[in-house]
């Protein structure tokens, strides 16, 4: 197994969050949008951001730490 530390990403204890609601559009839109402003998903579901911070576990978990709305409102300019 890797582990992300072995790939340069820097990761902090969490926690056993549960994960909340999500629907596969929600996701696909998460990837889209993260993916369109630097942030990569990495080996066991973490999403990381430029400078190799993680910020969310999953896209679902993504969608709603940078915001529906804000993915939202993104996708009407895109």
């Amino acid at each position: 197994m890797i582990r992300p530390e072995k790939l340069g990403y820097k990761t902090l204890h969490t926690g056993n969050r549960k994960h909340r609601d999500t629907s596969p559009d929600m996701i696909e839109d998460a990837k889209r949008y993260g993916r369109a402003h630097g942030y990569e998903g990495a080996p066991g579901g973490w999403i990381y951001d430029k400078t190799g911070q993680h910020i969310a576990h999953g896209w679902g978990e993504f969608y709603y730490r940078i915001g529906g709305q804000t993915i939202e409102r993104w996708k009407k300019t895109q």
